[in-house]
């Protein structure tokens, strides 16, 4: 694994074999559409800041986005039927959020403007 996507997409496919109860607190199971929808959305996206992968309590596939130097915070979550939560936070100013389909051009713009991710 060269760059932070592959690392990311290989982390996302550990992560998509997680069961029910993973966590010992009643997390659900890895959503395997959720993950392959991240996974794919990695292979297209740029972005300068750095990112992980996660899974939410609910299964789905999160990219979170951290800036320990500025500190910035962002996450997009992939939920079913191609929507997207989008969260963004920077110090001093209100945090930002967004749902809606990952393709839509609101989103795409939020994307930009707020985490600074292309795709």
């Amino acid at each position: 694994m060269h760059n932070r996507a592959d690392r990311t997409k290989a982390r996302f496919r550990l992560l998509r074999r997680l069961q029910r109860n993973h966590d010992g607190e009643g997390a659900a199971a890895a959503d395997q559409e959720s993950a392959d929808a991240a996974i794919a959305f990695l292979g297209s996206m740029q972005c300068s800041r750095p990112y992980f992968a996660t899974l939410n309590d609910d299964g789905f596939a999160v990219i979170e986005f951290e800036d320990r130097l500025t500190g910035f915070f962002g996450d997009l979550t992939f939920l079913p039927v191609g929507v997207v939560q989008c969260y963004a936070h920077d110090p001093g100013a209100p945090s930002q959020f967004l749902e809606l389909a990952l393709d839509s051009p609101e989103m795409r713009d939020f994307l930009d403007t707020h985490i600074c991710v292309v795709f």
